[in-house]
């Protein structure tokens, strides 16, 4: 559904307000219609300006609702503007922010909700009102029964023969797919959200110290949650399990507890060569390598250069793997589908325990690395997870200024995006 409105110099206010009104009728909270109207009042202005509109300026602004997702288009016609770029200052005394920098620097600092494209000699701005939301659980829940479904079917109606040609044929090639896509994007975003923290930390004369701390946290952390898990499958898989070592005959490797080595595994954390780090069959060595290149950048006169390149490549990875996840459903659905042909449907009555054995481990997972986080940094877990958006939105709000915001003048444009955040 989509509903247009124009926006005009001489009945602004009205024409926000109607927009909002209409806004306050879908699933958007009050806080999302807030940032909405901050964003709107904002980019109309840039485009004003930068367009050098005068009194009788507008633009069309186009309300799409499509299921429960919301969003606002501003569409102008002209020259190519993006309001989310800083324009070139006009003035001598580049070192004092004007009015339209703090607009500027307010839109970047919603970047995750505001998007700009050119088409058609039109200008278009998206701004993201409310999100749906994600429906994976039920999803995967559905693809998980039609999978099971589907498999029977087959089993009933295909000769064995053509049925196991089917699998190997299209069923396995399809799951190898998946679980290569998804083992691919693993070492990429723990490396650059490892370096995207390093390169972010403002005191740069101890990173070598905490990277060294972080390294240790990591093998600490690893070492009690393999002990954790170990304690609940004793506790939860009691006896001799001969289905679930046949689900998964393909995935275990018989090693020898003398074979360890304590002072081997510290040194493959440094890599042969720099294409390791990347496959992802060692995180401890992807773990390294970031922190290295963290303290070597922080502490490189020219690497203020590289900075915006990591934390773009970062949220770049990160919007690569959230497509990935999405494909998660698909991915039980071929998966239930193997195993079925495979094993048939007795063995799901294992596979229900093996499933609720790996959700109990989740829960002692998180909440041993809240009592971490807790012990460590020393701030309440949840506290900690409600303030990660904000922090990040705050930074691209001080980077766009190019100074922090503590020594810049406020103004009220300011004051009012610190209040949302």
């Amino acid at each position: 559904m989509k509903v247009t409105y124009k926006i005009t110099s001489k009945n602004f206010e009205n024409d926000i307000a109607l927009i909002e009104e209409k806004l306050s009728k879908t699933k958007a909270g009050k806080r999302e219609l807030s940032r909405t109207r901050l964003i709107l009042e904002e980019s109309f202005h840039r485009f004003k300006k930068g367009l050098e509109g005068g009194e009788d300026f507008e633009l069309s602004a186009a309300v799409r609702q499509r299921f429960d997702s919301v969003s606002v288009q501003l569409i102008v016609q002209g020259s190519e503007f993006n309001p989310l770029v800083k324009m070139e200052p006009d003035r001598e005394d580049t070192d004092e922010l004007d009015e339209d920098d703090y607009r500027c620097a307010i839109l970047n600092a919603y970047v995750r909700q505001v998007g700009y494209t050119r088409k058609n000699n039109y200008n278009i701005l998206t701004v993201s009102v409310h999100e749906a939301g994600s429906h994976t659980i039920r999803d995967t829940f559905v693809c998980m029964v039609a999978g099971i479904i589907v498999a029977v079917a087959l089993k009933n109606l295909m000769p064995a023969d053509r049925l196991a040609s089917f699998q190997e044929g299209f069923i396995v090639p399809l799951r190898t797919i998946f679980l290569t896509l998804l083992q691919m994007m693993v070492a990429p975003v723990v490396f650059f959200s490892i370096l995207s923290g390093m390169i972010s930390m403002s005191d740069k004369n101890n990173l070598g110290k905490r990277g060294a701390k972080l390294i240790g946290i990591s093998l600490s952390m690893i070492f009690c949650i393999t002990i954790l898990a170990l304690l609940a499958s004793f506790a939860l898989f009691r006896g001799d399990m001969p289905a679930i070592r046949q689900l998964l005959q393909h995935e275990l490797q018989e090693q020898s507890l003398a074979d360890f080595s304590f002072m081997d595994m510290l040194v493959d954390i440094i890599p042969v060569d720099i294409v390791d780090p990347f496959t992802g069959s060692n995180m401890l060595q992807t773990l390294f390598i970031a922190i290295f290149f963290g303290v070597i950048i922080n502490h490189w006169p020219q690497g203020a250069r590289v900075i915006d390149t990591v934390q773009l490549c970062n949220l770049f990875f990160m919007r690569v793997l959230s497509v990935i996840v999405k494909l998660v459903p698909g991915f039980v659905f071929i998966s239930m589908i193997n195993m079925t042909i495979s094993t048939g449907v007795d063995s799901f009555v294992v596979l229900g325990e093996l499933v609720l054995g790996n959700a109990a481990g989740l829960v002692i997972v998180w909440i041993f690395a809240g009592i971490a986080v807790m012990l460590v940094a020393g701030i309440s877990p949840v506290k900690y997870l409600k303030k990660l958006d904000n922090d990040r939105m705050l930074y691209n709000f001080r980077k766009t200024f190019g100074t922090d915001t503590k020594g810049a003048k406020p103004r009220s444009t300011a004051a009012a995006v610190m209040h949302f955040m």
